[in-house]
């Protein structure tokens, strides 16, 4: 059963701390931790039921849903890290007097070849007509560009230091 065709009676009832850890661990493992079936559309007895099982787990299905949040945070930690890490490695580069000048350029000027490579294929899709075969294989290459000169800008314009106080670094 689709996920948000189960929850959405379980949220109609009142039920909503089971619902968000249904969401997250999945029905059987909320069904094993309150120890009874949950129903597709539970009846106001079974309802009044699962509320009573809710009251006694509450505390463990709170933290069934929290789960996810952290886990969220900690990918989301990583993600900056990794960007701190590259910029880090990319200033080290840049202020070296030992690094050969090719390796202090070759970052920003794919980076700019990147974003003027996106802004060509859209102006190709705006400007010029394009016959139905080729549209296609266009469309795809500019997906690929857009996405390209989207990690671009978050690389340049990100901002990983304003989130470190989030993780407990310095600002």
């Amino acid at each position: 059963m689709p996920l948000p065709t189960l929850l959405a009676p379980l949220l109609s009832k009142g039920l909503d701390v089971i619902a968000g850890a249904v969401a997250v661990k999945g029905k059987k493992a909320v069904e094993n931790l309150i120890g009874m079936p949950i129903p597709d559309n539970p009846s106001d007895e079974q309802a009044t039921e699962l509320r009573i099982r809710m009251m006694e787990h509450e505390e463990k299905l709170i933290e069934l849903a929290q789960q996810e949040k952290k886990m969220d945070l900690e990918e989301m930690k990583m993600v900056f890290d990794d960007k701190d890490s590259a910029r880090e490695r990319e200033s080290q580069i840049a202020t070296s007097e030992k690094a050969p000048y090719l390796n202090k350029i070759i970052t920003p000027v794919l980076a700019i070849g990147s974003l003027l490579f996106a802004f060509l294929l859209v102006g190709v899709m705006v400007m010029l007509e394009v016959d139905d075969s080729s549209k296609d294989i266009l469309v795809y290459a500019l997906g690929f560009a857009s996405s390209a000169a989207t990690q671009v800008l978050s690389y340049y314009f990100g901002a990983s230091d304003g989130n470190k106080p989030k993780f407990g670094g310095k600002p």
